[in-house]
């Protein structure tokens, strides 16, 4: 038995996942905080607005961010920082091309 499931109209109003889930093409995409943060749990979230400009320019697809504030001092990575849907809001301010998303819901 075969599953298909047909997005043609979804597609057709949604840029994000036109340009995301291609057929017959490999996408790549980021997941946010997109920066290393060597001295803490904490990342800065400085120039994200800029990363994600330069990710646009350089091809990437799409920025994902994490759906769950958290930080949990012994897993070490305070993970994300922000809300994430007032977060999207201001990328999306800056950003043109790019899919924004959040991992997961």
């Amino acid at each position: 038995m075969t599953s298909s499931t047909n997005t043609t109209g979804f597609a057709a109003f949604n840029r994000g996942f036109s340009t995301t889930f291609n057929e017959n093409a490999m996408t790549l995409g980021l997941v946010v905080p997109i920066e290393s943060y060597p001295y803490g749990p904490v990342p800065t979230m400085q120039e994200h607005i800029e990363r994600v400009q330069l990710a646009e320019q350089l091809g990437f697809k799409a920025v994902w961010l994490r759906d769950v504030l958290f930080n949990v001092p012994s897993f070490g990575d305070a993970g994300q920082v922000f809300d994430p849907f007032v977060y999207l809001g201001a990328l999306s301010v800056a950003s043109k091309d790019i899919a924004l998303g959040v991992a997961s819901l």
